[in-house]
């Protein structure tokens, strides 16, 4: 099954405050398209653990191994995806090349378990068609 999803928070750049995340996944079953929105939040979080929230609650609600296309405008968390960086860290005890912890290991660890399941492609997306539907949405909430 093919399933994309798009990403957006509420944060941008290197803050550390509350912030919101929404999420849209959409796929094809036989009974037609099938679009599902979650939201989120956290207090005190950034940027990058928004984006990667965002991305593991989606993930964790395919059932069955898919290709997924995963649009986001965070370029670091998109990045270090592409890279293979979190499958490296995990190789090399969640420490970076430089021996320091990684930063949002807890997030990181979920992604690749979750991830392992899927045949994953990420996005760079910074004006996709539905950002401000998921703009909208996690106002509401």
């Amino acid at each position: 099954m093919d399933v994309k999803i798009y990403i957006e928070t509420s944060l941008q750049g290197p803050a550390v405050k509350d912030g919101k995340y929404a999420v849209l996944l959409e796929y094809m079953t036989g009974k037609g398209p099938v679009t599902l929105l979650l939201t989120g939040k956290e207090k005190e979080t950034t940027f990058h653990r928004s984006t990667l929230q965002a991305a593991v609650h989606a993930l964790r609600r395919l059932k069955y191994a898919c290709k997924v296309d995963i649009y986001s405008y965070c370029s670091f968390v998109n990045n270090m995806i592409t890279a293979g960086n979190p499958w490296k860290w995990k190789e090399n005890g969640w420490k970076k090349s430089d021996g320091e912890p990684v930063q949002n290991k807890d997030l990181w660890k979920s992604f690749t378990e979750l991830a392992n399941q899927h045949d994953i492609t990420m996005h760079f997306s910074k004006h996709h068609d539905y950002r401000d539907k998921l703009k909208r949405a996690m106002e509401e909430k």
